[in-house]
């Protein structure tokens, strides 16, 4: 019998609140409209504390990321227009352009509500530019 070792939970670390605050705040940034400013902002303030610094990494590459592939899409929608096939087809992105708007905003939810709890986070299809 192939037995499987149990998953544990993963092991809380302490965290202050203030800690949590600046964290919630680089995450939920892209709701002032400041999304890759106010998390650079707080990196740059809060270098020190790792923590904090992590979220503020994650949510900046997370932030530029989105901005790149919104870009991309536009720029998509643009050249397909120019072609009459490429005009039919441009219905599509469209959506995806909603589709990739939304699921930041959820995404930077749940990052949120992740670093509320004191634990990190990492967004999925990120790209690593600030390490």
């Amino acid at each position: 019998m192939d037995a499987q070792a149990p998953v544990l939970p993963p092991i809380p670390i302490s965290v202050r609140s203030d800690e949590r605050l600046w964290a919630v705040g680089c995450h939920l940034s892209f709701f002032c409209g400041l999304p890759i400013l106010i998390p650079l902002i707080i990196l740059l303030i809060k270098k020190d504390d790792g923590f904090v610094a992590s979220h503020a990494r994650q949510a900046l590459n997370f932030h530029i990321s989105v901005a790149i592939y919104l870009i991309g899409l536009v720029a998509l929608l643009f050249f397909l227009m120019i072609s009459l096939v490429g005009a039919l087809l441009a219905f599509l992105v469209f959506p995806t352009f909603i589709a990739v708007a939304l699921g930041a905003a959820i995404l930077s939810v749940i990052a949120a509500a992740v670093s509320a709890n004191g634990e990190l986070y990492h967004y999925p299809l990120t790209l690593q530019i600030v390490r």
